[in-house]
């Protein structure tokens, strides 16, 4: 979480053990803190919590939870969670993964559909179509398979020699797995189909 000031100037502020600290939430009201980056877990854990007060989250100005799937169902009442402790906006959805260095998914903040998010650019994207196993780009149309994505800034996946994660190399780019089953719908957004663990592999040349 940071707080922000017309992004002059920010302050990172820092708590043992982060957000699942008692001190966490203590500190966004005492920091006035203006943007919260989340997690679906994240708020999970607030909403168990018996000791918030209502104006915990009012100097929030924006919200965004990602990371992971967020169904409608989910989105509504962490919507409603955190408006009943003082946050007066909504939250913007989106998925992405941290070795891609920021690439991601996004939703449109007044979509109400339940998707994971739209690619951009398209480019970064292919699915393997669970029925032939090919890699196909965004604009070949609807399908449903497992989601690859790469980026400009993709970390790199070796640390003193040891792999930290498998890439595969499509159209002679390397591309890094989700194992996420999505459907890939008319219009270009991807909707989230389930886990596809069983694809995951060391990597391969298409």
């Amino acid at each position: 979480a940071i707080n922000a000031d017309l992004a002059v100037g920010d302050t990172v502020v820092l708590t043992f053990f982060g957000f699942m600290h008692p001190k966490f939430l203590r500190a966004m009201e005492y920091y006035h803190l203006d943007a919260a980056f989340t997690s679906g877990f994240m708020i999970d854990s607030w909403m168990r919590r018996t000791d918030i007060g209502e104006n915990a989250f009012s100097s929030l100005k924006m919200v965004s939870c990602g990371g992971s799937y967020l169904s409608t169902e989910k989105l509504k009442r962490y919507t409603q969670f955190l408006q009943q402790h003082g946050y007066k906006g909504s939250i913007s959805r989106g998925y992405g993964m941290s070795e891609l260095g920021g690439q991601q998914l996004s939703v449109p903040m007044e979509s109400g559909d339940d998707i994971l998010g739209y690619p951009g650019p398209k480019e970064h994207y292919r699915i393997q179509d669970e029925n032939d196993g090919v890699f196909y780009r965004v604009d070949d149309g609807p399908r449903t398979g497992v989601m690859y994505a790469t980026s400009e800034s993709m970390c790199l996946n070796k640390l003193d020699g040891e792999e930290l994660f498998p890439l595969t190399e499509i159209d002679g780019r390397d591309f890094l797995c989700s194992n996420d089953l999505v459907r890939l719908n008319e219009g270009g957004s991807f909707s989230y189909a389930g886990r596809a663990d069983r694809y995951r592999h060391g990597g391969g040349t298409v």
